[in-house]
């Protein structure tokens, strides 16, 4: 079996932020936990150029390793648990991605 690429992890808003990790992932639970996502989320994810890999990557990892944690594409685990919830979220994620590459072919500026 071959491992998963991540190289695209290097690429994210949170790499090699020391603090992404233990917002992302924070020990826990209750409302502390809750905020710590959401903070994650908008000063990470929002915007974030491999947030589509990301949100993909965790929802396929949970699936098969230890169970729903963290922040993955901006998601937090209650988030993540919501199927519709994240069929839309990378619907969105993936027409973003796909504007943006019709306007850089065209010279412009492809924002998020």
């Amino acid at each position: 079996m071959t491992a998963p690429d991540l190289s695209w992890r290097r690429r994210g808003a949170c790499a090699g932020d020391p603090d992404a990790m233990d917002a992302m992932f924070p020990e826990g639970v209750g409302v502390y936990v809750t905020n710590a996502y959401r903070t994650a989320a908008a000063r990470w994810c929002h915007g974030c150029p491999v947030r589509l890999e990301c949100l993909r990557y965790g929802v396929a990892a949970e699936r098969t390793e230890a169970g729903r944690h963290g922040v993955w594409g901006g998601l937090s685990p209650v988030e993540r648990a919501n199927p519709e919830l994240v069929a839309t979220r990378l619907a969105l994620l993936e027409s973003q991605r796909a504007r943006r590459r019709v306007v850089m072919a065209v010279g412009g500026e492809g924002g998020t």
